[in-house]
Parts: structure tokens; C-alpha cells; sequence
């Protein structure tokens, strides 16, 4: 089973028990299909980048499953045939490593010698060289 993430957009006038309904048939239909659902996030009402379907609003709900690769016609199939869901994405989510974060304390030399050491070492090849910014006039 792969990690998924469903993104919805409800239609705005839809009322607390119109969205708790569509998202218990979504659900429904993922654990029917076999999935586990990891995380809903519901958004709530946000201003849309741009209209659909006439509308300038929209009810955010962002739902975390695990299924398998061929479910997803399924699901996606359903999700189109629902009135209340203005659009919908659904992402694979690709591995979630977590990386350390660099700082600028951790990337810094801890002795004034090391310091000394980085000023004065040559830049690799292709760093530092100078770039015209503009092509040279014809003559």
C-alpha cells in the first residue's frame, strides 16, 4: 500500500452535516477498497485562486490514506460523481525522509584557524568566475 494524499474542494454552501456525509462516503469508499485513513484535515470556507464553477469560496478538506496504486480509478470515479465536490487532487506521496536542518551556526567553522583555512582555499572550477552580464557590442 502507497501513501496518499486527497485534496477536496466542497462547494460553500454546503451546510456541517452536507460535509460530514460526503467525507463518511469517501471514507467508506477508501477502507471498502481496502486503504487506511492516517489524517483528515478539514480547512474549512477559503477564497479560491480563481472561480469554479462560478464560485469564489470553497469548503479545504485534505485526507491521508494508505492504498493500493490500483484503487485509486475507483475512488477518483466516485469522487467526480459526487455533487458536493466542486474539485479534487489526489498525490502520491513519495518518501518522507527527514533531513537535518542546516543552520548557519552548524555551517560555520568553530576555530579561527578553520576560518582561515576556507578564505584562503582556491574555488572549485566554474565558481567564482567571472560571467559578462551582457553580450559584448559588435565592433
Amino acid at each position: 500500500m502507497k501513501p496518499y494524499e486527497l485534496g477536496l474542494v466542497i462547494k460553500p454552501n454546503a451546510t456541517d452535516e452536507d460535509v460530514r456525509v460526503t467525507l463518511e462516503k469517501i471514507k467508506t469508499l477508501i477502507t471498502r477498497e481496502g486503504g487506511v485513513i492516517e489524517r483528515t484535515n478539514v480547512w474549512g470556507k477559503r477564497r479560491l485562486a480563481s472561480l469554479i464553477e462560478k464560485q469564489t469560496e470553497g469548503i479545504y478538506v485534505f485526507i491521508n490514506f494508505r492504498t493500493a496504486p490500483q484503487n485509486i480509478h475507483e475512488i477518483t470515479r466516485v469522487i467526480r460523481l459526487a455533487e458536493m465536490i466542486i474539485r479534487h487532487i489526489i498525490v502520491k506521496e513519495e518518501g518522507k525522509a527527514i533531513r537535518p536542518v542546516q543552520t548557519a551556526a552548524s555551517q560555520t567553522p568553530t576555530a579561527p584557524q578553520e576560518a582561515d583555512a576556507l578564505l584562503e582555499s582556491p574555488l572549485e572550477e566554474g565558481y567564482g568566475a567571472e560571467v559578462p552580464l551582457a553580450s559584448p557590442e559588435p565592433q
